[in-house]
């Protein structure tokens, strides 16, 4: 300590001395003397020295210490602090008396809002601290004061049951969002919203996160449709919100329409059963790939067939069989039992349903040794005898394995002689019959009706009932009864309706006939199934016409898919050939087409996107159809098929694809077609648009009898304005339509893929242009 400071007793440099000399009590004493009662008044409380404070706070407040003044507390001379206009002072008084918020009171007095911030943090006084906090931009020491706040308002709520507590949690929630967002942590925030309650704050808040979808939903909660409107056209997902509005409003219908022009999918499908339209409600799942939910609705809209293949896409073959035996088609039925493995439970619905013919074909199938191949193969024999398969009845028995069963005495192997006693009776061959009879009735006489066979060989009818697995139904009334010709291989020129071709088709009719061949419908006598035949025509080029039928066979094997037709093999006779194909019921788009009755959007992207999936699975395997129209595409009643793959394109194939040769028809061709260019799978695209735009409006974009004068539209011409022939087309339709048929290949969808995509979207109805979405909102 300086002497000269001493000597003139100069106490505030004595102070200052003592401070740097680590002696803060020394310090406080020369401050009182120095009069400096203020930094006196700190350093005590620095020290935590109460009396020392009390005695410095009096001095500076009064200017001298009162009598008694040892009896008075820190609090009550704090108090008179600030009755004296010391607040500075009675901060200090207050924090030595613990009375925290009196002391932030003081602070927020001289305007020291971080200390008063600090001071409410102590005092727990939460909501006050935060604003503090949050005024000096020190947000997470905000937001860690109301956490703290909202920990302790979960658990009095928790304990105590006190809803009002609860009222208060959400605003404090509501103030950490909005700080979480001011620290950019965007998901936090708008996790914490989630929790909450709609309002108009937790609205801007989520618009504040760019949550626009929540904040439209949290903005009509509250009753503010026009904030709603407003948030709607100012989104970049316009469609989605506005969506959303009509479903707030009760048009669940119209909101799945815009739901799907977004590409939500499963948005468009949950609306779209909210107003009950149950098919567009499922062809959404199935965009959504969904196939269990789009079966459920398949079945409330009565499209059996369809819920039965989405039960199967779904892997649910049992309910996908039982549905598709509850539509009538029991065959599709029993191939969905046998791919699950149980051929068992196929054969049976076919025989309860007298279909013998079908039954059999799934035995084939099955591999010998089967562990239920005798049991099936002795429930179908009967059935096959009693409607005249007796070839079938005996190859069926004699697929079964040859064991020990002519030396065992059980039912299944009496059975299994007997009823091929039946089938050579059937046959003529009583001699065998009567064998086999034998050796049955020595091994048990009573076994059926095997001891009177024996002692009535070879008659007609048998008058004692045979017990062996009569169908529950009538039996089915077989084709209808044409006399049939075997045709000599020399002779087989003109054939026609009765005639047997190859020795194995029975031809029953003819379904229809064009510039190659004809096709007829015909009973497959080696399998027992209808089918349709192609059979060439003679012609000078009749070679080429072979080779397009060669090419068909060999492409339309190589896919195997839906929507595509079966086409099974290729027969040849007296220099000429002729392809099988399946039997297909119904009618194509070309004769839906001229029917003049407009078809629905919905039906039409029904159709659009059958075809489109057919391709897709045909680009993918490389090959370009060519010639796709619509007598090219048939209507069945299990879904589109797309025929005729004769002037198709493979990959790597140079055969009937030299560049300068033109292959299609002339309506439907691609501009790069026409030309004689190479086509891709873009060329089909184009003729798929051609297609839709005359399943919307009846008619080509381009007709003109002259050939050239039709090329020349295709390659040059816009596509006519389709709003003239179909007025209620909705607007998202023309673009894909003119994307669709763009003249540059570059210009269309690269793939089907990416149609099926844009189909998902489109509205299956016209949108109501004159309905504002103001007026929407404020409808609600």
């Amino acid at each position: 300590m300086s002497i000269l400071a001493l000597l003139t007793r100069d106490h505030f440099k004595l102070a200052q001395e003592s401070l740097l000399a680590g002696d803060k009590s020394r310090a406080a004493e020369e401050y009182i003397k120095a009069g400096d009662h203020q930094r006196a008044a700190k350093l005590a409380a620095e020290l935590g020295d109460g009396p020392a404070l009390i005695r410095s706070c009096l001095l500076g407040v009064l200017g001298e210490l009162p009598p008694g003044f040892e009896t008075l507390n820190a609090h009550q001379v704090g108090e008179l602090a600030v009755a004296h206009g010391h607040p500075h002072k009675a901060i200090l008084l207050f924090e030595l008396a613990r009375d925290y918020r009196r002391a932030a009171s003081c602070a927020v007095k001289l305007h020291q809002t971080v200390r008063a911030a600090q001071l409410f943090e102590k005092a727990q006084a939460w909501a006050d601290a935060a604003f503090y906090y949050e005024q000096n931009d020190l947000y997470r020491d905000a937001l860690r004061v109301l956490q703290e706040e909202a920990r302790e308002l979960v658990e009095e709520s928790s304990s105590h049951g006190r809803p009002a507590r609860l009222v208060r949690l959400d605003d404090v929630n509501l103030k950490r969002a909005e700080i979480l967002l001011r620290l950019g942590k965007v998901t936090a925030a708008v996790t914490l919203l989630g929790d909450l309650p709609s309002s108009v704050e937790s609205a801007r808040l989520f618009e504040r996160a760019g949550k626009h979808g929540e904040a439209l939903a949290a903005y009509l909660d509250a009753g503010r449709p026009e904030d709603a409107v407003r948030l709607a056209r100012i989104s970049p997902d316009a469609s989605r919100l506005e969506a959303m509005i009509r479903l707030r409003s009760g048009r669940p219908a119209e909101a799945g329409d815009l739901f799907a022009k977004a590409g939500l999918a499963r948005e468009s499908a949950e609306a779209y059963e909210a107003a009950e339209k149950w098919a567009m409600a499922a062809y959404r799942w199935e965009a959504a790939e969904e196939p269990a939910r789009a079966a459920e609705d398949y079945l409330r809209a009565d499209r059996s067939l369809d819920a039965a293949r989405c039960y199967a896409a779904a892997g649910q073959p049992d309910d996908a069989a039982a549905t598709y035996a509850t539509a009538g088609d029991l065959g599709a039925a029993a191939e969905i039992h046998v791919k699950a493995g149980k051929p068992q439970a196929a054969v049976t619905l076919l025989l309860s349903a007298g279909e013998a013919v079908q039954a059999k074909k799934i035995l084939a199938q099955l591999p010998p040794g089967h562990p239920e191949m005798s049991e099936m193969t002795l429930a179908v024999v009967p059935m096959l005898l009693d409607i005249g398969l007796a070839v079938d009845a005996l190859a069926a028995l004699r697929r079964l394995p040859v064991d020990e069963v002519r030396n065992r005495l059980t039912p299944a192997a009496l059975d299994r002689l007997y009823w091929e006693g039946r089938a050579l009776e059937a046959l003529g061959q009583g001699k065998a019959a009567q064998a086999l009879y034998r050796q049955v009735a020595r091994l048990r006489p009573t076994h059926r009706d095997a001891a009177y066979r024996l002692s009535h060989p070879q008659r007609p009818a048998v008058p004692p009932p045979v017990a062996a697995s009569p169908p529950s139904q009538p039996l089915p009334s077989p084709p209808p009864a044409v006399e049939v010709q075997p045709i000599p291989a020399e002779e087989e020129r003109d054939i026609t309706v009765g005639s047997r071709l190859a020795g194995r088709y029975d031809l029953l009719g003819e379904l229809g006939r064009g510039g190659m061949g004809r096709v007829f419908k015909a009973l497959d006598l080696e399998l027992g199934d209808l089918v349709a035949v192609k059979v060439l025509m003679e012609s000078p080029d009749l070679l080429r016409q072979q080779e397009r039928t060669l090419r068909e066979v060999q492409i339309c094997r190589r896919i195997s898919h839906p929507n595509v037709v079966r086409v099974f093999d290729l027969g040849r006779f007296a220099g000429r050939v002729f392809i099988t194909m399946e039997l297909l019921e119904g009618q194509s788009l070309a004769a839906l087409i001229a029917h003049r009755e407009l078809l629905s959007f919905e039906r039409i992207r029904e159709l659009l996107a059958a075809t489109a999936a057919g391709l897709r699975e045909a680009h993918a395997q490389g090959i370009i159809h060519r010639d796709l129209k619509p007598a090219n595409l048939f209507a069945t009643p299990r879904g589109l098929k797309i025929l005729d793959f004769g002037i198709a394109h493979r990959s790597g194939d140079s055969r009937l694809t030299q560049a300068g040769f033109v292959f299609g028809s002339p309506h439907y061709m691609a501009p790069e077609q026409l030309l004689g260019q190479p086509v891709d799978s873009r060329s089909d695209l184009y003729s798929l648009g051609v297609v839709a735009y005359e399943l919307i409006s009846g008619q080509p974009p381009f007709d003109d009898p002259n050939p050239a004068i039709l090329a020349l539209a295709h390659l040059r011409d816009p596509v006519p304005d389709i709003r003239r022939l179909r007025p209620d087309i909705p607007d998202e339709w023309l673009g894909f339509l003119a994307r669709l048929l763009a003249k540059q290949p570059a210009d269309r969808f690269q793939s089907a893929q990416e149609i099926l995509d844009a189909l998902a979207r489109l509205p299956a109805a016209p949108a109501d242009a004159a309905d504002a979405l103001l007026v929407t909102a404020r409808a609600a």
